[in-house]
């Protein structure tokens, strides 16, 4: 079921009530946000560790939704092989807030047996089963009706902080995925204080500004 947004009061009481506060990502981010959030995307390495690194309480994986189809948009198809595919929707969540939405689709052509039997148990997200496991990453773009898939089953549609890539294994592994960034990482990224090369911490709230007519 889709969450809708909450403010920071509403946030505390739907995490206490056992729900999670999906909040997008700053519409309007500072420039110190648009910092942060342009690291986060282009970085090369696992979204899950980052969460984790970033948050100041455990990460959890939600199972949001997940199939064998055969049943998915053109795009997969020309990204993937094969004709058949796990279809995978997933949410990173820590105290309450989601810190990313995620939509996966592994090709079961070539797939590892204990990958895909790690995959279909649904309790670990990818960053973790592809621990110690060699890959290929390359960042690519897709249209609406892939992102859909995710939109559908999550809401809050947000591409203000959104990054998908192919992931390829030298045994024939071969997934996309998309990957949709929330307030709630943000959040956690500006208590964290950040790393000196993405924002200093100030920046992430909005910057004083004097008022009209002061010198």
């Amino acid at each position: 079921m889709p969450v809708p947004k909450a403010g920071a009061c509403e946030a505390r009481a739907a995490a206490a009530a056992g729900e999670e506060d999906r909040a997008p990502y700053p519409q309007h981010p500072t420039p110190g946000a648009a910092a942060l959030l342009r690291v986060m995307i282009e970085q090369d390495g696992s979204m899950t560790h980052l969460c984790e690194a970033l948050s100041a309480a455990p990460v959890q994986l939600r199972l949001r939704h997940q199939r064998v189809t055969d049943e998915v948009p053109a795009e997969v198809r020309a990204l993937l092989p094969g004709a058949a595919f796990i279809e995978r929707v997933t949410s990173l969540v820590a105290a309450g807030r989601v810190l990313t939405d995620n939509l996966v689709y592994v090709a079961l052509e070539g797939l590892d047996p204990a990958l895909q039997g790690a995959l279909q148990t649904g309790h670990r997200p990818i960053g973790h089963l592809m621990d110690g496991r060699p890959y290929r990453r390359d960042v690519v773009q897709v249209g609406a009706e892939v992102l859909q898939r995710l939109w559908a089953t999550v809401g809050t549609p947000d591409p203000t902080g959104l990054r998908c890539y192919t992931m390829r294994t030298p045994e024939g592994s071969a997934m996309l995925v998309c990957e949709a960034l929330r307030g709630g990482l943000y959040d956690a990224a500006c208590r964290a204080g950040a790393p000196a090369h993405a924002a200093p911490r100030r920046r992430c709230a909005p910057e004083a500004r004097p008022p009209p007519g002061a010198a």
